[in-house]
């Protein structure tokens, strides 16, 4: 995964090409403040008004949401 101004990529031959992931529309996590992965396939976000934080568990082809407290 790669993370940029614009939006999510994602590649899965070592970096060499990257697909654009559209992660900022729909029920996506848009801006944040901070991004880690756990794994190849897990990664979790801050929302950038950190009260949200998302998962996703397929390299970000999909996220949910749960709320801070």
């Amino acid at each position: 995964m790669l993370v940029s101004t614009d939006d999510l990529y994602l590649s899965g031959d070592g970096g060499r090409r990257f697909a654009r992931l559209s992660a900022n529309g729909g029920s996506s996590p848009g801006a944040l403040v901070w991004l880690g992965l756990a794994s190849a396939t897990v990664g979790h976000g801050i929302s950038i008004g950190r009260r949200t934080i998302w998962t996703t568990t397929d390299c970000g082809h999909s996220w949910w949401a749960g709320v801070l407290r």
